[in-house]
């Protein structure tokens, strides 16, 4: 009787995590578009400048161009869930205060007017390269209930970076929307996979192609 019990309640408990995906699912509305971050390795640069070793400083700049670079090709070949724009790390504060115009660029690096449809327009997202990592801030800005140290700066998941969705204010997303992918790029890409790697030396510095993972799970995601 009592393993009826125990499973009649994990069933139940099953029940409403999956009630409250749907409903998260059929409230939430589709992002419009998504701004992705490009890195400049900037302060690694300037840092390696700082102490003479410019040579490093140049292999910094030549690693950012080069993950630049295959993070626009892997984005254009592989993501058509929705309109896809492109800023420099540099400039995320204006990004983050919602001044887009001039700093949005297209996949040619060529700025473009701002793409939202009205000053208010918040519907869109930010994604990035690099490690999902929540901090206490992300749980207070969010107003969640759960103690903000529990998961305070730890990773979800592997060490490996991967492609990460945030809000428009560059906050973590808490729910059951699609906001990061998994560390295994899909074979189903335009090019060899390969065409779309970059490994720096130190292996600091690296782009692994998932914008058809982040495509699939927004398309999935989205699709009711």
């Amino acid at each position: 009787m009592r393993r009826i019990i125990a499973l009649v309640l994990c069933l139940t408990a099953w029940n409403d995590i999956n009630a409250q995906v749907f409903k998260n699912r059929t409230a939430s509305t589709a992002p419009e578009f998504i701004l992705v971050q490009l890195p400049t390795n900037k302060q690694l640069a300037e840092a390696y400048a700082r102490k003479g070793n410019i040579k490093s400083a140049e292999n910094a700049r030549k690693d950012a161009t080069e993950v630049s670079k295959r993070m626009v090709m892997d984005f254009s070949d592989n993501f058509d869930f929705c309109p896809v724009y492109y800023f420099y790390d540099s400039t995320a504060k204006q990004v983050q205060d919602g001044a887009l115009e001039g700093v949005v660029l297209d996949k040619d690096m060529k700025p473009v007017a701002s793409p939202r449809k009205n000053a208010a327009d918040t519907n869109y997202n930010i994604v990035y390269f690099g490690y999902h990592v929540l901090t206490t801030s992300d749980y207070r800005s969010e107003g969640d209930d759960k103690d903000p140290y529990d998961a305070a700066y730890a990773p979800l998941g592997s060490g490996q970076k991967r492609l990460v969705m945030l809000t428009h204010r560059f906050q973590n997303i808490l729910t059951a929307q699609p906001h990061r992918t998994g560390t295994i790029p899909s074979k189903k890409s335009k090019k060899s996979v390969k065409d779309y790697y970059y490994n720096e030396t130190s292996k600091s510095t690296y782009y692994r192609p998932y914008a058809r993972n982040l495509n699939n799970a927004l398309s999935r995601y989205y699709s009711n």
